[in-house]
């Protein structure tokens, strides 16, 4: 009877080894299908910031040019009349111009997990 009992211990120590060793292979597969969903949500994120952050440059880029234009054809009206109608007029012109430059949008570039 007790090597009956010693047995059984045996078998079912063997049975929780082999639950053991089933469990953690049925975590190690989870953990990894998780951390391939989070990297390519983070790469997916990445990529979505990454093309906000270019679009806005090239719209910061062509506001530039724009105001680098205005900025000649202001200092080009400047040398044809100097008189105070025409700088209100260059003064409003100005304005616009700065309107524009601070209209800018705002890019968030945090990545979410």
């Amino acid at each position: 009877q007790t090597s009956e009992k010693i047995l059984l211990m045996k078998e079912r120590a063997e049975d929780l080894e082999q639950l053991v060793v089933v469990e953690f292979a049925r975590l190690k597969e989870f953990l990894t299908e998780e951390e391939e969903l989070i990297k390519e949500k983070l790469q997916k994120e990445k990529e979505e910031k990454l093309s906000q952050l270019e679009e806005a440059l090239t719209r910061a880029t062509e506001q530039i040019s724009q105001l680098e234009t205005t900025a000649e054809k202001l200092h080009i009206k400047l040398r044809e009349e100097e008189n105070p109608q025409q700088l209100k007029g260059i003064k409003d012109l100005i304005g616009g111009a700065q309107s524009l430059l601070h209209s800018l949008p705002e890019v968030h570039v945090d990545l979410h997990t």
